[in-house]
């Protein structure tokens, strides 16, 4: 069987130590819906007092093209995010598929942008990531995320003029689907290989991804756990690093 090639390699995961970590993933917002922004920043609001960070584990954005988003809606959500830091809680977005292109220097008070972190639950140290890195099956898309994440092509398209890269995100989108309706599950499907990899190179005992938009638990091939959480509906409360093995 020939092996597949790696994904794009991120920065590395940053490790947190903390136990009560907030995990939220797959919110995909939009600016036309200003709601579904407002029902994520209570969310955060109503985090307890004792929460030590927040994760956004990718895709908060819907399609993400540079720091002109962060208007409207969501410069009340940078303020959230500001507030949670003030309270002392840590905010940390991760890459996501639609959301390649987000970096800190977007916000200047507000979240860290990385591609994963490592948390403590009940002792054991378990890596979060997006997960569109393990979907290797997929070399079309793992091909295009190399790029996005590379040193040529990134500066390039974030440079663009704002109505090029907004056009550039509707026609992606666009193609996406159209490609996600053609391939067969497997082509989409993690890979678990890829996974324990990850947690390798991180001395995880478990893995916490989204992405795929399922509630599911696995197993790697050496017994560590793999938890899939699913994408977030407006009025559902936080995944919590601690307890989301157990749940």
């Amino acid at each position: 069987m020939t092996r597949l090639a790696p994904s794009a390699p991120g920065s590395p995961p940053v490790d947190l130590g903390a136990q009560r970590v907030a995990l939220f993933t797959d919110l995909h917002l939009d600016a036309a819906r200003a709601e579904e922004v407002d029902a994520f920043r209570a969310s955060l609001e109503a985090l307890p007092e004792d929460t030590e960070a927040c994760v956004v584990m990718g895709d908060l954005f819907d399609a993400y093209v540079g720091g002109e988003d962060w208007r409207g809606p969501f410069a009340l959500l940078a303020e959230t995010f500001s507030a949670l830091g003030r309270r002392g809680v840590r905010v940390l977005l991760l890459r996501g598929n639609r959301d390649a292109l987000l970096e800190t220097r977007d916000l200047h008070d507000g979240p860290e942008v990385v591609d994963g972190v490592v948390v403590g639950a009940l002792g054991a140290r378990v890596l979060v990531v997006h997960g569109d890195e393990f979907c290797l099956g997929d070399r079309r898309y793992q091909f295009l995320r190399r790029r996005l994440r590379g040193r040529l092509l990134r500066p390039l398209l974030r440079g663009l003029p704002l109505r090029a890269r907004r056009a550039l995100a509707r026609r992606m989108r666009r193609l996406s689907g159209a490609e996600v309706a053609r391939k067969p599950l497997d082509t989409l499907a993690l890979t678990p290989d890829e996974a324990a990899r990850a947690a390798d190179r991180s001395a995880a005992d478990a893995v916490v991804v989204g992405h795929l938009h399922v509630d599911e638990r696995r197993r790697l091939a050496d017994g560590r756990p793999l938890r899939i959480l699913p994408a977030w509906q407006p009025g559902t409360k936080p995944y919590w690093a601690a307890s989301v093995l157990d749940e």
